[in-house]
């Protein structure tokens, strides 16, 4: 597949060292915001865990699939999975009353100490990466003890209580919520908790992680998937009743295979049958619903869609339609992804030496204000359809 050499060069000269190139030495973890348009670096911006984490996961990925390739490769990412890791357990995690928090400043002291589920299921997810990489006591304990925190606080019995105050009093989801409502459940948590744990257990194989991803993927069909709709809601009350008309077309199709996957690791024949199938109805829709000329839409609310394309919604498209054409044969799922690729190559990927992928592309074409890093941007989607491809469709 052509894709698969493209995919290469942009990981190879493009995603890894520009993330290499933003380790900042002088005070831990790397530089948290990077101009779009001058591609400056403000040395002094915050520090944020989300980003934090997806650099951890992505330098820890990227190092376990060049182990045996790149020995040059594999020691640079290798340090610079150490270096996001210190930066971490140092500075974001809270050592005294558990969790991690929402950021801090460039020289680590605490800004925004939220605790929110979503942030430490992503801590979770990056940790269990480098546990991959580096089989440390103290990873694990990490782990443990995040793992604990979640379930121990933010397991109300029916699903999880999402954000919270530095000292654990319930905070108003503001974090996690848009588009003029205030969830107190929401798809994109659930999602990423199911994606933690699936890699907790892909790198640990423990039991008890095994048990409750089997919950949560229930909860996944039961609850979340909108069976009349053939989509995923997105902003619920505590009941799982949804309290917008909102399709999210990128966080449809990132499930569609990120749920795959995480029944796959699991490895129970019933309910990897029971999620393909809603898998495949979520392909099957947004390839129906949500695909433009050249990109897969952002959303569509009460009916009007979101022609803005998002970098990571675009990464998740490619990825998407590529598993559903592994699954099923249907070419016209390989032509999809296809398509938003070469997207992605025209448009998104920043072509000026030292870029690396825009945010979004508005509809009229032109780039938009979005930075190129910041709290929520890191080589999180953008790297993990590189590395997925190249495991997955290049050997």
């Amino acid at each position: 597949m052509e894709i698969v050499q493209e995919t290469r060069e942009i990981l190879e000269k493009k995603i890894i060292p520009f993330w290499l190139k933003l380790e900042d030495q002088e005070n831990g973890g790397f530089y948290g915001y990077v101009d779009d348009k001058t591609l400056e670096i403000d040395r002094k911006s915050d520090k944020g865990s989300i980003v934090t984490s997806r650099i951890l996961y992505f330098m820890s990925e990227a190092a376990l699939f060049y182990k045996d390739r790149d020995s040059a490769l594999y020691a640079e990412l290798k340090k610079g999975a150490e270096h996001a890791y210190r930066f971490l357990s140092e500075y974001l995690v809270d050592r005294h009353s558990g969790g991690v928090i929402w950021s801090v400043t460039y020289d680590g002291k605490p800004k925004d100490t939220t605790k929110h589920t979503y942030a430490m299921a992503f801590a979770i997810y990056a940790l269990s990466s480098f546990y991959g990489l580096e089989k440390r006591e103290e990873v694990m304990s990490l782990l443990s003890s995040l793992y604990s925190t979640i379930e121990e606080i933010c397991w109300d019995g029916e699903g999880y209580m999402e954000s919270f105050h530095g000292d654990w009093s319930i905070k108003d989801n503001v974090e996690l919520s848009e588009n003029g409502v205030l969830a107190e459940r929401t798809m994109n948590t659930l999602l990423h908790v199911i994606e933690a744990y699936a890699n907790l257990y892909h790198y640990t194989g423990a039991e008890y992680v095994g048990i409750k991803l089997s919950l949560f993927l229930n909860i996944y069909k039961e609850k979340i998937f909108d069976e009349k709709e053939g989509r995923l809601k997105v902003f619920m009350d505590s009941s799982y009743r949804s309290i917008i008309d909102l399709w999210s077309f990128g966080h449809d199709i990132e499930a569609s295979w990120l749920i795959d996957w995480a029944a796959e690791v699991l490895g129970d024949e019933a309910i990897k049958e029971e999620i393909f199938s809603i898998d495949e109805t979520l392909s099957r829709r947004v390839y129906e619903e949500g695909r433009g000329e050249k990109w897969l839409k952002s959303e569509r609310e009460n009916g009007v869609d979101n022609l803005t394309a998002t970098w990571w919604a675009q990464c998740e498209a490619v990825e998407g339609f590529l598993n559903h054409w592994k699954k099923t044969g249907e070419e016209k799922y390989l032509k999809a992804a296809e398509t938003v690729f070469s997207s992605i190559m025209e448009d998104l990927i920043d072509k000026r030496e030292g870029g690396e992928m825009h945010s979004e592309i508005l509809p009229d074409g032109k780039v938009g204000d979005r930075a190129q890093v910041e709290l929520w941007k890191g080589p999180y989607h953008d790297g993990r359809m590189c590395i997925e491809i190249l495991r997955r469709y290049g050997e």
